[in-house]
């Protein structure tokens, strides 16, 4: 008979009984008639049937064997108790002809017939095995049968292993040359984990850190902390790094005696119990314990390493990968790469800048694109981190908490500039000094309204003079200076810098904020209370206040502070070059003056009323005025002060109260 051609399959053998004289494997795509049965695909032993007590193959089809004319129901549904073809009952062995005839597919046939089918497959897949081509069709067809009978266990477990066992028999190179396998923590320690980790024991080759890694996560011993599920990128990244620079090229490993067991347990009773899948030399490494405890130590110290980034993550579940997120990360994951949305925030500021070395941003803005959850606040310990995060884009932020100054107002601003001369890496006591300064001489300056360009160019003249910073001190106090004149901070958080501030240095800087004040020609009411208050805070008399003042009102040197006069932390007043005389002003009797403060509660009073000191000055001044019968402020009944007769009381009274006499005006006085 000529081979036909059937168009469901691949080119087929004639339709005839074959009868071998050895059992031997059809191939797929060859086909073969048994009993009037065409089984048109292969993929079946035939031949002789196997002596009974020998491990021969128990799916073997005997074509002599007889078989039924007619399939009953009973024979579909059981097999039992045959264990193989040839001990079959004919009806039997119709039946499964018959399903093998139709394709392999019937959903009712007992399941006893396709688990003997898989025992075929068995054998020649790990036994006695084809080329990879055929290897392939078979484990297609397996697949396919679990699709059909796999609600059922037995066959849904053979199944599974099979396609486990199959690329473990048939691998070429050593596991250990790939990736680790994936693992699971609670689930069992892959094969192919445990076959790469007895290779490298054998080969006295050093353990990779991914191959590490995912034996601590796969190990029944191993508890990885909330960091490493939290986190597992910026874990895996960072213990690779701290396992490289622990083993260098990695751990050493060594071989035990143990023997490892990889095999695969058939369906196919003639295979044996077992058959081995991997060389028998190679040891049982995978659950030792000592090795693990050593990777468990160093996964605890990294887990400890990204602990404030994990508890940051679990605050904002969705903050992952801002900037604010990657500030909390060890420097080793930031350094190299810091992140696509901090470089869009680097990018952002650059363009702001546009080519300024310093800018005012609301503090809502910068930090709402730096940790978007934030709602515009941000804490001192935030605000830390906004600074080292722009630090290292080359920015520098003020106030920053980490030279003294507050934490940012929500409403107010902050000042970014550019880090030209690199960045401040700790607070000396001279420049907390110097920016202490800047901000008590603006809350002077400023408290009479906005600091004028003169009291300006005066502090950024003193910047020029605080000759003991470095360059990176005054480029970060320039922009100090740029904040406290914008966001006009006053006096908040300043007394615990002062407490800072060597008592040495308190004077001059006393006498440099009277300056200041005094630097565009006149000094208000407001300004004189601020600098009371001040110099309370310096713990300096209060009263100085008025006598510098009345210095610079007489001119008498003994009293006034040099309005064109520097202060320099840790150094004395250094005067500037005098500029041309002016009119030589009206100079004062300052021991009369003194002797007077000193004999009359009432001028205190006055100047209390006058000035509006703050923190209880005026109401003691008061009450010392009430003591004497009269009004707060009735200057008409204040007791005349001791020597004076009435119009010197009222020229007295006239000085005090304002802070330039024109010359003219003291004559008709």
């Amino acid at each position: 008979m000529a081979p036909r051609y059937d168009p469901g399959f691949a080119l087929v053998m004639a339709v005839r009984p074959v009868t071998p004289t050895a059992v031997q494997f059809l191939p797929p795509g060859h086909a073969v008639e048994v009993a009037g049965h065409v089984l048109p695909d292969g993929m079946v032993w035939v031949g002789p049937s196997p002596e009974p007590g020998s491990n021969g193959e128990p799916s073997t089809i005997d074509e002599s064997l007889p078989v039924a004319t007619v399939v009953s129901r009973r024979d579909d549904e059981s097999m039992w108790p045959a264990g193989g073809y040839a001990e079959m009952r004919s009806g039997c062995r119709a039946a499964y002809l018959r399903w093998l005839a139709d394709g392999r597919r019937n959903p009712r046939i007992d399941v006893a017939y396709v688990l003997l089918f898989l025992g075929g497959l068995e054998r020649r897949l790990l036994v006695d095995p084809g080329d990879a081509t055929e290897r392939e069709r078979l484990m297609s067809e397996v697949r396919r049968l679990t699709g059909i009978y796999g609600r059922n266990p037995v066959i849904r477990r053979h199944a599974t292993e099979l396609a486990r066992a199959v690329p473990l028999r048939f691998r070429e190179g050593r596991v250990s040359d790939g990736p680790p396998p994936p693992v699971e923590e609670g689930a069992p320690l892959p094969d192919d984990l445990r076959i790469g980790l007895a290779e490298l024991a054998r080969d006295g080759r050093p353990l990779p850190a991914d191959w590490a890694l995912n034996w601590l996560r796969a190990h029944p011993e191993s508890r990885l902390r909330t960091p490493a599920r939290r986190a597992p990128a910026e874990f895996d990244e960072l213990f690779r790094r701290r396992y490289t620079a622990t083993f260098g090229d990695g751990m050493l490993l060594s071989p035990i005696k143990t023997r490892l067991d990889v095999d695969y347990r058939p369906v196919n009773a003639s295979l044996g119990p077992s058959v081995s899948l991997i060389d028998p030399e190679l040891s049982e490494i995978a659950p030792l314990l000592a090795p693990v405890g050593r990777l468990r130590a160093l996964a605890d110290d990294v887990a400890r390493e990204l602990d404030p980034y994990s508890r940051w993550l679990g605050r904002n579940p969705d903050g992952a990968g801002s900037p604010a997120a990657r500030a909390l990360l060890p420097a080793a994951l930031t350094a190299e790469q810091p992140g696509p949305r901090t470089e869009d925030l680097y990018r952002h500021l650059d363009a702001a800048l546009d080519g300024s070395e310093v800018g005012s941003w609301p503090t809502g803005e910068l930090v709402g694109r730096w940790n978007p959850a934030a709602d515009g606040r941000i804490s001192r310990d935030e605000t830390r981190l906004l600074a080292e995060t722009l630090a290292l884009g080359g920015y520098g932020l003020e106030p920053d908490v980490r030279f003294g100054g507050p934490a940012p107002s929500p409403e107010g601003v902050v000042v970014v500039f550019r880090l030209r001369h690199g960045a401040v890496v700790d607070a000396t006591d001279r420049y907390l000094a110097a920016a202490l300064t800047l901000q008590l001489a603006a809350a002077v300056t400023g408290s009479a309204g906005r600091v004028t360009a003169a009291e300006e160019r005066l502090l950024e003249q003193h910047l020029e003079d605080a000759l003991d910073l470095t360059d990176a001190e005054r480029e970060r106090l320039r922009a100090h200076l740029r904040w406290v004149v914008d966001s006009e901070p006053g006096l908040g958080g300043v007394r615990g810098r002062i407490r800072r501030l060597p008592r040495e240095d308190r004077a001059a800087v006393g006498r440099f904020l009277v300056g200041v004040a005094a630097t565009d020609g006149r000094v208000e009411p407001a300004e004189v209370a601020t600098l009371t208050k001040i110099f309370r805070l310096l713990g300096l008399q209060p009263e100085t206040v008025y006598r510098q003042l009345h210095g610079l009102i007489t001119g008498d040197p003994s009293t006034a502070p040099d309005r064109a006069a520097a202060w320099r932390p840790g150094g004395a007043v250094r005067p500037r070059p005098e500029v041309p005389a002016e009119p030589e002003p009206l100079v004062l009797d300052r021991g009369r003056i003194e002797r007077t403060l000193r004999e009359t509660h009432a001028v205190s009073a006055l100047l209390s009323s006058i000035f509006a000191e703050e923190e209880g000055v005026a109401s003691g001044a008061t009450g010392a005025a009430a003591g004497n019968g009269g009004a707060p402020g009735a200057v008409d009944d204040v007791t005349l002060p001791a020597g004076l007769d009435a119009p010197h009381a009222a020229l007295l009274r006239s000085l005090v109260g304002r802070t330039v006499v024109p010359r003219t005006e003291f004559d008709r006085a």
